[in-house]
């Protein structure tokens, strides 16, 4: 019985293999791990919203999205882009990149780390104590907190997808259960983000350290690791500005608490993203091996039937979001039809994935800058227009507008 329903399984994956012209096999083993993490960490901001609705006031959550959104561009600094360069570099055999990449990380996040005092003392002279306490937290931490995740590019670029997985859904679970403590026994913006940071940075730091003893990465080093995550992080600043300017500009705007029902109407879409967003991982190192002109013929075929899928998810939500805000966020009811109008940025989102994880893959410097450049300048502006004439609604829909 076992072998027959094996055997029709084998059956249907060639089946969807042909379909897809993917190598569906390596997907479902690589797949399942990463899919695991998404879900364990699915799971565990699910419960972390819960908490935050249940347990903290939307003004003190609203702050808390600030301070992170805020910290997220301050950790640009870090170049970003290494990260991808040494997924890239280690799937070509340089391991050694790994270490000149937190090198550079680490140097360079210490320029973010004076933004966040600068921001402290900005804080502090205007007599807002609690958000110069936080961005004084928020520059100790700069430097070292995202530098030390590097470990993860290592061993997804040797496709070890099971251990980065094991690591990710540890250092996920623990700080998650260290943040609900604080925000059950605490409700202070400093202890919950001393719990976020201090957790995540001491098991980064441990998992990098293991990676580096299991794993034992060879000697080579692409010399090009560093200006080519230099290109990278470049090409990313207007991205990520563009990605944390909705929470700033609509606590500035608005106030704490509408950034509230703003981040609760985004969080489960957001997750979905993320839970499908496994593709990225997984086709990075198969792009960076594979002839780019094969990648080419065949990426587009691709897109259109991942599109299929996600339109189907966006339907689903879309038709069960009512009852589960209903159960899970009483007291966000209102955020049930921003929520159900951000999910069609998911079918822009996940559109996008594939082509620019190959140009990525493909070091294709001109092509990203021209993407990431423009389409970062229309998001910014557009936020800025839509959320002055329309308020928390022009931010939902200037966000759909940009996913596409």
């Amino acid at each position: 019985m076992k072998s027959i329903i094996k055997n029709k399984i084998v059956h249907l994956l060639h089946l969807l293999q042909r379909w897809f012209k993917t190598d569906i096999f390596y997907l479902v083993k690589g797949g399942f791990w990463l899919s695991l993490g998404n879900f364990v960490s699915s799971i565990g901001g699910f419960l972390m919203a819960l908490f935050f609705a249940n347990f903290l006031s939307k003004e003190n959550y609203g702050i808390y999205k600030y301070v992170l959104s805020v910290a997220s561009i301050l950790t640009l600094a870090t170049l970003s882009g290494i990260d991808s360069a040494v997924t890239y570099a280690t799937a070509r055999g340089a391991e050694g990149s790994l270490f000149v990449g937190l090198k550079s990380k680490i140097k360079w996040g210490f320029f973010g780390g004076l933004g966040g005092l600068l921001l402290a003392l900005y804080y502090y002279w205007q007599k807002n104590f609690v958000l110069s306490e936080a961005f004084v937290i928020v520059a100790f931490f700069i430097p070292f907190f995202d530098s030390f995740q590097l470990y993860l590019s290592f061993l997804n670029g040797k496709e070890l997808f099971k251990p980065s997985t094991k690591y990710s859904t540890i250092t996920n679970v623990f700080s998650m259960a260290m943040m609900i403590l604080a925000v059950v026994f605490s409700k202070s913006i400093i202890v919950l983000l001393l719990a976020y940071f201090v957790t995540n940075l001491i098991l980064r730091v441990v998992f990098f350290r293991n990676s580096l003893k299991i794993f034992k990465p060879n000697n080579v080093c692409d010399q090009e690791v560093v200006p080519y995550g230099m290109h990278l992080s470049a090409i990313g600043i207007l991205g990520t500005i563009a990605d944390q300017i909705d929470k700033i500009l609509v606590f500035s705007y608005l106030g704490p608490e509408q950034l509230a029902i703003y981040s609760m109407s985004v969080a489960v879409p957001t997750q979905i993203a993320g839970f499908l967003g496994n593709i990225k991982s997984l086709a990075s190192p198969k792009f960076a091996k594979n002839n780019k002109h094969e990648s080419k013929s065949t990426i587009f075929g691709k897109v259109w039937k991942l599109g299929l899928v996600v339109v189907l998810v966006v339907f689903g939500y879309i038709f069960l979001s009512p009852l589960f805000y209903k159960i899970f966020f009483p007291k966000y009811l209102v955020a049930i039809f921003y929520s159900q109008i951000f999910s069609f940025s998911l079918i822009g989102t996940m559109l996008s994935a594939l082509p620019i994880t190959l140009l990525r893959s493909q070091a294709a410097k001109k092509e990203l800058y021209h993407f990431n450049i423009f389409g970062s300048i229309f998001c910014i502006a557009s936020l800025f227009i839509f959320i002055y004439f329309y308020g928390l609604m022009g931010m939902i829909i200037a966000r759909v507008l940009n996913s596409f």
